[in-house]
């Protein structure tokens, strides 16, 4: 996206400066610790998943499956903090 405005802003001569900032919750773009976007996805999956196992202790009389699923194509940071 921001190449695209570099190359169509210079094309109708208006100066530009575009900065991309990637954002990922997979939190898998290369070279970098955390991505943007990431720290927030993985407090909320966290916190989720602690809930989760909250209701499920609270129904002992019956079997507690909890299934959860979360984001994450080829990267799994973000089901990794799930644990914490």
């Amino acid at each position: 996206t921001g190449h695209t405005l570099t190359v169509e802003s210079k094309a109708r001569g208006y100066d530009l400066t575009v900065i991309n900032i990637p954002k990922t919750i997979d939190n898998d773009i290369v070279m970098t610790d955390h991505c943007p976007g990431y720290g927030s996805a993985a407090r909320f999956v966290a916190l989720a998943t602690m809930g989760a196992g909250r209701d499920a202790e609270s129904m002992r009389t019956a079997a507690p499956i909890t299934i959860i699923e979360v984001m994450g194509r080829d990267a799994g940071w973000l089901a990794a903090s799930a644990i914490l």
